[in-house]
């Protein structure tokens, strides 16, 4: 194909983590593998602004429908649920009337909202539509849902970002399922001195560790897990200070938590960093306490703790140990022992050489085996074989009839 294929990624995204860091570094690359990327992301506005700090093709789209993340409440859900529908018909109208203006060939979609909103716009406005899977899916009404569309609707390709989550999907949808890893910006490594004054937030006592944990505070992520963790390392008699680097709905929850089983002084929950290179920079270990039934995939945000040189230790669920050898790279533990995770995070704490020898080992595994053209590249040449195809069997009137059908309404 001489001229560039269009793509309209998109990103349904409330905050700002490591999910949404990956598909900012697809946007990035694509154009050096043929591929015009215009993105569109919403409700939250932070990735918006951090894609046009970076000179990225972006729109923003407020009202796009957001996820329930917050305890359960079933007035909420009710409401919830009527404002979800409301908002995905008015961002269904502008991401068609985007596709129209901008003349878009193919749509990648990310997460449950992107495939709700991409996969009806694309059967009609007859251009393909590929769905990315970052985390698993688990519980009967997701995989139920999940189903169903993808048979109402087959996408013409399905990339999981991991085997744990090709694994978790692959009787759902009914076309074979490409995996691509995650990737990480190479550019990250060389940011090793900035860092943030965490110490200055835990008082005047002394700490036999730092631990750091970038995630949404929700339930997948262990934190209630991490909780029971604290309190076994507090009994060995370590002293450890831990900041959780995220915002969700939840916050608050768990944070009431801490405070009520005496560990204000112990668990910090610092909300929405935009700075995750100096976050990570001021641990002096880097833990991730996901469960087993979770939806956790191939976590971006342990990526770039290890791409860091930092010593990490992590629950063996998901696609983590397709990324951490374990003993090697980092230290993996059971998510149903907090004893045994204790255990793993003090043994760091009390072998400091063999600390910095995890994080060195680290930072070279996430060098040599995740960088952008091994990750971006088999995404590139998946859109261009797509496209191509789909030109070679469509005839170029049945968009421009469809494009009749679409309200001249909406955003």
């Amino acid at each position: 194909m001489n001229q560039k294929i269009k793509v309209l990624y998109i990103i349904p995204a409330e905050g700002f983590g490591g999910a949404e860091r990956q598909a900012l570094l697809h946007i990035k690359e694509m154009p050096e593998y043929g591929i015009d990327v215009i993105a569109v992301s919403g409700p939250g506005d932070k990735v918006y602004k951090d894609a046009k700090n970076k000179d990225c093709h972006i729109e923003y789209c407020p009202h796009f429908p957001y996820e329930y993340g917050r305890p359960f409440n079933a007035f909420a859900v009710i409401t919830h649920a009527v404002k979800f529908m409301v908002c995905w018909w008015r961002t269904s109208l502008y991401i068609c009337k985007l596709i129209k203006r901008e003349k878009i060939n193919l749509i990648f979609a990310s997460r449950a909202t992107g495939w709700i909103i991409g996969a009806p716009a694309a059967r009609l406005l007859s251009i393909p539509c590929i769905w990315r899977f970052g985390s698993r899916v688990h519980g009967s009404a997701a995989r139920t849902g999940l189903n169903i569309l993808a048979r109402l609707m087959t996408p013409d390709a399905v990339i999981a970002n991991c085997r744990s989550v090709e694994k978790s999907v692959r009787d759902l949808v009914p076309i074979p399922i490409t995996i691509v890893y995650n990737g990480m910006d190479k550019r990250l490594s060389m940011i090793t001195s900035e860092k943030m004054d965490l110490i200055k937030n835990s008082g005047d006592r002394n700490y036999d560790a730092i631990l750091g944990m970038a995630v949404r505070p929700s339930p997948d992520k262990g934190i209630d897990f991490l909780i029971d963790v604290v309190k076994e390392i507090d009994i060995s008699g370590k002293i450890v200070r831990v900041f959780i680097a995220g915002e969700f709905g939840w916050r608050e929850k768990y944070q009431e938590l801490a405070n009520r089983l005496n560990l204000r002084s112990s668990i910090t929950f610092l909300g929405y960093i935009s700075n995750v290179q100096a976050f990570y920079n001021s641990c002096d270990i880097v833990i991730m306490t996901s469960r087993g039934r979770s939806i956790e995939g191939f976590p971006n945000a342990l990526m770039e703790a290890m791409a860091l040189g930092k010593p990490v230790v992590a629950t063996a669920v998901g696609g983590i140990p397709e990324l951490i050898d374990n003993g090697r790279t980092g230290v993996l533990a059971e998510d149903t022992s907090p004893n045994t995770f204790a255990n793993c995070v003090t043994g760091l704490i009390d072998r400091p050489a063999f600390a910095l020898q995890i994080g060195a080992n680290a930072k070279d595994h996430i060098a040599n085996n995740y960088f952008p053209q091994k990750t971006v590249k088999p995404i590139a040449d998946k859109i261009k074989y797509i496209v191509t195809q789909k030109q070679k069997n469509i005839l170029p009137g049945n968009i421009k009839n469809a494009e009749l059908s679409i309200s001249e309404g909406g955003a």
